[in-house]
């Protein structure tokens, strides 16, 4: 829907801890600690180094390999272009988050004093 912006200082998402991974048929929700929230609608990728583990399609969002992040913390944030947000988790994993141009939303990040940011 949207790009990501180049601005963002995803300092706050540092160290948070990923407690409880929520799924449904549209959408996929990460809750981290200190009530930081992830929730995807579009596609994902669940990355183990170059290996990928899990890809979602179209807007089915069950990827049920993002439970082996229960725990991690997020290590590193980076972009990817303007369409993909990579999570750099502290178990060696990572979380790519893509945004296409579809009308729909792909993802929004959420934290008390943040600014949610909706791509």
């Amino acid at each position: 829907m949207y790009e990501i912006p180049g601005d963002v200082d995803w300092s706050f998402l540092i160290g948070k801890e990923l407690l409880q991974v929520c799924y449904g048929k549209y959408q996929t929700q990460l809750w981290f600690e200190g009530n930081v929230n992830i929730s995807i609608e579009g596609n994902i990728e669940h990355r183990d180094g170059a290996t990928v583990l899990g890809r979602t399609l179209e807007r089915e969002q069950t990827l049920m390999s993002l439970v082996a992040l229960l725990g991690a913390s997020i290590a590193g944030v980076s972009c990817e272009g303007r369409r993909v947000l990579v999570f750099a988790l502290s178990n060696g994993h990572a979380v790519a988050l893509f945004s296409d141009d579809s009308p729909y939303e792909a993802f929004s990040i959420s934290a008390p004093g943040e600014q949610t940011l909706i791509v």
